[in-house]
């Protein structure tokens, strides 16, 4: 069987800057390289990128935030692939091609040497960007977005400053005065801010949902958001009226009512349906949706 394994070429500028790494044996080297010697392998990236994509890396550009691109060595020209950064390449090409000159990588000098089995090395870290790194949570987010100020982080902290409730970073069921989803929570208040947010908490204390297991759920929260918008002339009333209604009912029961009533709907948009439906039958106001959710204008028979 033939050996493809190439010598290194050990006399051009891209050696000497990784050759202390090399000598080491470090498996990896964090380098300016100049951009000459930056490529990619069309077998398995593409050299074209929308013109929307890049004038989005532009005018995002920041460079304190300009991240190393991620490359594979190749000892027999000296060059380096790109497997994670190409954007990044092209953008600063177009920002400051003088200043970019260099860019800071992050080199694999140990992939394998056999060109094929490099290149599937190179073809998965494409494919498979942050695969093995774990996602940063909503909830994990949370302290940084208040040192940013955040709308939604800054209001999630003064609900819970007032209403006392815990937030937990677990998934499932939840005790009472835990938080259901925080990632939903932080969407509403972004939406509708602190005043609407404060409503949909004060529902709930009133109607001790708070005292319930799963009573601050995501679905009767977005359901009570969509109440909030859709009735803005009548919110003290659609306030109070629910209050006492879900009073009378456990989390549970006022599912298993709204699955009932819209059994082909997704829980989300049942509870909201059935919240809807709930409100315009006891208090005569039009609907503002009808089953199918959108919008129409109907009024209730006197």
């Amino acid at each position: 069987m033939m050996n493809t394994t190439i010598a290194p070429v050990t006399n051009n500028e891209v050696y000497g800057i990784l050759k202390n790494d090399i000598r080491y044996g470090n498996p990896v080297a964090l380098a300016m390289i100049p951009r000459e010697y930056l490529k990619i392998d069309p077998t398995y990236q593409t050299d074209e990128r929308t013109e929307r994509s890049i004038d989005y890396l532009v005018n995002k550009f920041d460079h304190r935030k300009l991240m190393p691109l991620h490359c594979v060595y190749h000892k027999e020209d000296q060059t380096l692939y790109i497997v994670d950064g190409y954007g990044r390449f092209k953008a600063t090409e177009i920002v400051d091609p003088e200043k970019y000159k260099e860019l800071m990588c992050l080199v694999v000098l140990d992939a394998p040497d056999d060109p094929i089995e490099r290149r599937k090395f190179e073809a998965e870290l494409y494919a498979y960007q942050n695969r093995d790194v774990a996602k940063v949570t909503p909830i994990q987010k949370h302290g940084a977005f208040v040192v940013l100020e955040k709308d939604g982080a800054l209001i999630i902290d003064k609900m819970k400053s007032k209403y006392n409730f815990e937030i937990s970073r677990k998934r499932g069921r939840r005790k009472a005065n835990v938080l259901g989803s925080y990632a939903e929570c932080y969407k509403i208040a972004e939406q509708i801010g602190e005043e609407g947010t404060d409503w949909i908490f004060n529902i709930l204390k009133k109607a001790r949902w708070n005292k319930t297991v799963n009573g601050y759920n995501k679905h009767i929260m977005k359901a009570l958001k969509d109440m909030y918008l859709m009735y803005p002339d009548n919110r003290k009333e659609v306030n109070r009226f629910l209050s006492r209604a879900l009073r009378k009912v456990e989390w549970d029961k006022y599912r298993s009512f709204a699955v009932t009533a819209y059994p082909e709907r997704y829980m989300t948009a049942s509870i909201s349906l059935y919240t809807e439906d709930l409100v315009t039958q006891r208090l005569g106001y039009d609907k503002a949706r009808d089953g199918k959710g959108k919008i129409i204008s109907v009024k209730k028979t006197a």
